[in-house]
């Protein structure tokens, strides 16, 4: 396993900003906090199989993030990681053989999730594609969003994250 940076830093493609419009407030805190979680890993270090399989999010952490009870983390963070591994999003790359056109993708947000109900704590298992659009990756490139998690904590309103980022 690679060793990890502790970090709170959520860093996005902006194809994954534009793409989060379409999700509910719980839902972005859940992948906040999961993001954060993958960017702790060095840009070196984020390969497929340097990765955990699933990132843990527990309710007690969710809880005292945003200020709400354990009963509701709990509830908030099933309901969202269901919703998640429901939904998809688009993007676009070069076309691998057609290099003057771009290639319309969907992926899912997470290919997996589970919830471990004694311990309140939520897991998900990021897909290739939002790995590649999220955490370090191109950092000085441009594209890319980065806060900390705990900046956009407060919001309460999905428009008012929407305005954040």
């Amino acid at each position: 396993m690679a060793n990890k940076k502790k970090s709170d830093m959520v860093v996005k493609s902006n194809t994954l900003v534009k793409a989060s419009y379409h999700l509910d407030l719980c839902e972005i805190r859940l992948l906040d906090m999961a993001l954060a979680e993958l960017s702790e890993y060095g840009e070196e270090e984020k390969h497929l199989t340097t990765l955990p399989d699933f990132i843990e999010i527990r309710a007690d952490d969710y809880a005292e993030l945003y200020s709400v009870t354990k009963q509701q983390a709990y509830t908030a963070l099933r309901e969202a990681s269901e919703r998640l591994f429901n939904r998809y999003f688009t993007y676009q790359v070069k076309a691998e053989h057609y290099p003057s056109f771009h290639e319309e993708r969907k992926a899912r947000w997470v290919g997996e999730i589970g919830y471990i109900k004694e311990q309140g704590v939520v897991t998900l298992c990021f897909t290739k594609a939002l790995v590649e659009l999220a955490g370090r990756f191109k950092i000085g490139v441009g594209g890319h969003t980065r806060y900390h998690v705990e900046q956009k904590a407060p919001l309460t309103s999905i428009y008012a994250h929407r305005l954040y980022e």
